[in-house]
């Protein structure tokens, strides 16, 4: 293979001149672009950075407006997609454009102009996090925020100039450190397919196929020496790899027609000897510290183990996935079920991760070394026959949050894996573990009640947090908003869905403590994070 490297130093090298893009969206719909930032690099240089609000004409989340913090009323008065066209286009057009994340920030801009039947326009583009994936290996993470303090950019993220500007000079840190004057260089030299977005359509950006190569190294020495013993078989297919700790001694799986107690690592079968279409996990465990405030949550995972989607964290704030395949239920205080139907299963499911987590484990030192024991059992739901079960809790620390165990797709059944490893940082690490975004906690409010000043309208901002908090309260009460509705008295449940979904700008602090007495919480508690 012939390198592409600069034979020059680098400070002789001139850069090729790109631009970096950066959209925010009002809701879900790619459509809904509020905000644009642009960044244009000549030589290596930064010499044009300008940012746009925008009138998406369309409703906005209350979960993107906690990410990006742009309210309806910013935008009010601002010019539509359409109306900025025409200034942005020649800011694009036959350039060389770069995102992080492309594939969302490209549909993004398609989706605008199909939404004003504008035609596309001409030029190539790149990504980043997919530069970064195979660049900068082995990282826990490859988003923006984490790649830029990994590089000392200062970032002030979802802020769409800011995360443009940090897309500008990770690019350019990526070729310093790799010798190379243009992303088109970089790209031939690690096999990415260069994207292309042109007045007939577009082709994405993509990563070498040899990424499948790669895989192979991240396997346990000990399952690399039995793979290299062990003669291929005709139709190989790579058992996924466990968060477990490796055994010293190989474990002999238990068949899982009659029930068996596990031990950490011992993966059974579940589907493959029995006929089951809906299995129920249910997870228990005993405190040693009663004032601890646990929860269990299950991760639908894809075969890079990521979540695909925000709502393929299944917990108390999202009990219910959308197509019905995983329900979760809180039974006490010491004890939670997830019923899962392997049918409605997404087929990108690859993964069902089970979890266990402390609610702000690390402000109030709380954490596992303060539970006795943990426990999951998994049953055949419709004849109860209980399948397997696994305990651990010794040896546990100060983890703030447990991998219990995880179900997984081998050879096309369904098989469990008894985990019990520790994290720190809660389900929010956990979440960004397993590729979720999650904004920033807001500032803890102090614990006595007193210290809070009372506000006759709470902004969005507050409302959007006093409605997660209603949301929370009320699940675990199993109280529906109807209910909930009656018993303040109001005529309908509107009011407490539209909080609920954070499209409330303003909230009277009567309306917080009528919730607060309904739900008999203190107005503290729904204040608080």
């Amino acid at each position: 293979m012939v390198s592409i490297h600069c034979s020059t130093h680098l400070s002789e090298v001139r850069f090729m001149d790109f631009v970096a893009i950066d959209f925010e969206t009002a809701n879900s719909n790619r459509s809904s672009a509020c905000s644009v930032g642009l960044v244009e690099v000549q030589n290596g240089l930064i010499v044009s950075e300008q940012s746009w609000l925008i009138d998406p004409k369309q409703h906005f989340d209350g979960m993107n407006i906690g990410v990006h913090g742009i309210t309806p009323s910013m935008v009010a008065g601002k010019p539509s997609f359409e109306q900025l066209w025409p200034t942005l286009q020649p800011m694009l057009e036959g350039k060389h454009v770069v995102a992080h994340n492309a594939s969302f920030d490209m549909s993004v801009l398609r989706y605008c102009l199909d939404n004003s039947t504008i035609q596309y326009p001409s030029f190539q583009y790149y990504c980043t996090y997919l530069f970064a994936k195979r660049l900068i290996p082995d990282l826990p993470s490859y988003r923006l925020n984490d790649l830029a303090r990994l590089h000392y950019i200062p970032l002030n993220h979802h802020d769409a100039l800011d995360d443009a500007k940090a897309c500008a000079i990770l690019l350019l840190n990526l070729l310093h450190n790799h010798e190379c004057d243009s992303p088109i260089a970089l790209s031939k030299e690690h096999g990415y397919k260069i994207g292309k977005l042109f007045m007939g359509g577009y082709t994405p950006f993509s990563a070498p196929a040899a990424n499948k190569a790669k895989k192979k190294q991240y396997l346990p020495p000990q399952a690399e020496a039995e793979q290299k013993r062990s003669p291929a078989p005709p139709s190989p297919a790579t058992e996924p790899i466990s968060l477990a700790p490796v055994q010293s001694k190989r474990t002999e799986p238990t068949p899982a027609r009659h029930s068996s107690s596990l031990i950490r690592g011992q993966k059974i079968d579940v589907t493959k000897n029995e006929s089951i279409d809906k299995l129920l996990a249910e997870v228990e465990w005993d405190l040693l510290n009663p004032d601890i405030d646990l929860d269990s949550s299950a991760f639908l995972l894809d075969a890079n183990n990521v979540c695909t989607k925000d709502d393929d964290c299944i917990f108390y704030g999202n009990p219910d996935h959308r197509n019905g395949s995983v329900a979760y239920h809180k039974i006490n205080s010491n004890k939670a079920q997830f019923k899962i139907a392997f049918d409605r299963l997404a087929f990108q499911v690859q993964k069902i991760a089970f979890s266990l987590t402390i609610y702000e484990g690390e402000e109030l030192s709380h954490s596992f070394s303060q539970v006795s024991e943990i426990r999951i059992r998994l049953l055949n739901d419709r004849t109860g026959k209980e399948i397997a079960s696994f305990s651990f809790g010794e040896g546990l620390t100060q983890e703030t949050a447990i991998v219990i165990g995880e179900l997984y797709v081998y050879k096309g059944e369904w098989k469990f894996n008894p985990i019990g490893s520790g994290f720190f940082g809660g389900l929010r690490a956990l979440c960004l573990d397993f590729g979720l975004e999650v904004q920033q906690s807001l500032p803890e409010v102090a614990a006595d009640a007193q210290s809070i000043a009372s506000k006759d309208i709470y902004d969005v901002y507050e409302t959007f947090q006093i409605g997660q908090n209603v949301e929370r309260v009320r699940r675990s009460l199993s109280t529906t908003q109807k209910q909930l509705a009656e018993k303040i008295g109001y005529k309908s449940a509107n009011l407490i869905s539209r909080l609920e979904r954070g499209e409330l700008d303003r909230f009277s602090h009567a309306q917080l403590i009528q919730l607060a007495e309904a739900l008999n919480v203190t107005t503290r508690h729904l204040l608080s994070r």
